[in-house]
């Protein structure tokens, strides 16, 4: 990964899946660390405007995610960096990779603001990727979506989050912290309103 050969740094990502997928049974705390330590060495070239090593680099995050060892709470540029990607890769395999990892990526709290403010092109693409109906759009969609308090309202997105089903583990914790975290906001909407009167 440290190589100034972009091919060679492509095979270093591309190794890192192997080495998330054979610790998968089992994670010691030394492991755990490891790992998370390989995810913040994937960042930089994650800039990269190659396709293939765009393509490398997103699916770590994917596979690193779902076993649990790497988010981007003390990163959250890489949720910025990866949605560029999605949105602007000619590439249909680099689309795919970079949604499967925004969908999978733990979540963070939306107060942060993890994504810059969107502008209506990209509005537009992720209400087009959501109508897709596609396994692997649908929940980075939604996901997107939740960031950034658009183009859905809670409600709406809530129910849109609810009917998605992908079979991907990490999908299925997002959507109960979505759940729960637009339940929990509104009804402390709610209470801030009974209080009001």
């Amino acid at each position: 990964m440290d190589s100034e050969s972009i091919i060679q740094k492509a095979i270093g990502a591309l190794a890192s899946v192997e080495v998330a997928c054979f610790y998968r049974a089992g994670l010691s705390s030394k492991t755990k660390k490891l790992l998370k330590a390989l995810g913040d060495r994937l960042l930089p070239s994650l800039s990269s405007e190659v396709p293939y090593l765009q393509f490398a680099d997103c699916w770590p995050f994917y596979f690193l995610a779902e076993i649990g060892v790497w988010s981007p709470k003390y990163k959250p540029d890489v949720l910025t960096r990866l949605l560029e990607i999605w949105k602007n890769s000619p590439l249909p395999d680099v689309q795919k990779a970079a949604s499967m990892a925004i969908s999978e990526l733990p979540l963070i709290d939306r107060g942060l603001n993890p994504l810059p403010e969107p502008d209506s092109d990209s509005i537009n693409f992720i209400k087009n990727q959501f109508l897709l109906d596609e396994r692997y759009r649908e929940p980075a969609s939604l996901v997107i979506g939740f960031y950034w308090k658009k183009p859905w309202p809670d409600e709406e997105l809530a129910k849109k989050i609810e009917d998605v089903e992908t079979g991907m583990p990490g999908w299925h914790r997002n959507k109960e912290f979505i759940l729960k975290a637009l339940k929990s906001g509104k009804e402390s909407a709610e209470r801030k309103a009974h209080g009001a009167k």
